[in-house]
């Protein structure tokens, strides 16, 4: 009986000091664009990414225009919430109505494969260059 009030004791004073213990993360984003999102077909599945990745739908990782390859982006999706992390290791998308093409995992985690395409944010941090 003893322990079990111990036990939960000790319990209840770690899911207090747990809210404390947790520190909310700001990342810098300094870059920011909004637009349509696909996602790769299928086909693609296999061929050399512009970084030299095999591409892979099961891998959340994006093409963009400019971004720098390895770039970490933020996808928010504002009509459902939903959001993904990517990483950028190709180029494109070659449809110029679009800023971001995802692969199938990261289009899923959006909830836009039923549909194909998608209103996003994408957002980032990118390392200043030194001269």
């Amino acid at each position: 009986m003893q322990q079990s009030f111990r036990a939960i004791l000790l319990l209840a004073m770690i899911s207090f000091a747990l809210p404390k213990l947790q520190k909310k993360v700001e990342i810098p984003f300094n870059y920011e664009e909004a637009g349509k999102a696909s996602y790769y077909s299928d086909a693609l599945e296999g061929n050399l990414t512009a970084s030299g990745e095999v591409f892979s739908q099961n891998e959340l990782t994006a093409a963009h225009r400019t971004l720098p390859l390895g770039t970490k982006v933020l996808v928010f999706r504002p009509k459902t919430g939903q959001s993904v992390w990517v990483t950028i290791n190709d180029r494109g998308p070659y449809v110029n109505s679009r800023i971001i093409d995802l692969s199938k995992k990261a289009a899923e985690a959006l909830g836009m494969v039923h549909k194909g395409v998608g209103q996003v944010v994408i957002k980032a941090y990118l390392e200043p260059v030194q001269p």
